[in-house]
């Protein structure tokens, strides 16, 4: 199955750390990601 956003992580461990706002817009555009992938799915099941 593997991680679903390998590149972001991958960034983010280079870097070492993030401040509060990179954290926060981190996590925004991830749940967008992982919202629009549960939808994805949703259609497969159904």
């Amino acid at each position: 199955m593997g991680t679903l956003f390998p590149d972001d992580l991958a960034d983010i461990r280079a870097k070492g750390s993030l401040s509060r706002v990179e954290h926060l817009r981190y996590l925004k555009t991830q749940l967008k990601a992982i919202k629009a992938e549960i939808k994805r799915r949703d259609g497969y099941i159904e």
